[in-house]
């Protein structure tokens, strides 16, 4: 189940980026002709949080992410073993914690309704969609904790 979910907010990931790129590329021809599109840099910002926290979860799952193993290389492989379990416990374990730290302001701009300068765009369901792509990412890391141990 966790693997589904993460393809599928990797594909809801996807088309928040190709509408970033769409936007951004039709603000930079329209600029010249003096008709920039109000507001761009807000719907770029929050197209941009979007699609990184939503492909979080894909990069734990398949292991896109960066990792430096130059160390395991040297060690003996049971060593090694329970040492990248170890980081991934730990490295799982943080994200775990930042969800309760970024769900903590999402609830506090919904409920003071922070907005954005420009289009007035409340700041929450991007926020709360960082919170779940960290959820996801952290699951995942304690995933890999497991499988590494086995």
């Amino acid at each position: 189940m966790l693997n589904w979910f993460n393809r599928s907010l990797l594909f809801l990931g996807t088309i928040f980026f190709l509408g970033s790129m769409a936007l951004a590329v039709a603000n930079m021809i329209l600029r010249p002709l003096g008709h920039s599109i109000p507001g761009a840099y807000e719907l770029l910002g929050y197209g941009s949080a979007a699609f990184v926290a939503l492909g979080l979860g894909y990069s734990g799952s398949e292991k896109v992410h960066i990792s430096v193993d130059i160390l395991f290389r040297f060690l003996p492989r049971g060593i090694g073993k329970w040492l990248e379990a170890f980081g991934f416990l730990i490295s799982g374990a943080f994200f775990l914690f930042a969800v309760y730290g970024v769900g903590k302001l999402g609830i506090r701009y919904f409920r003071v309704n922070e907005v954005s300068e420009t289009l007035q765009i409340p700041f929450y369901p991007v926020v709360f969609l960082v919170t779940l792509g960290f959820f996801l990412f952290g699951l995942n890391l304690l995933r890999s904790a497991i499988k590494a141990i086995k």
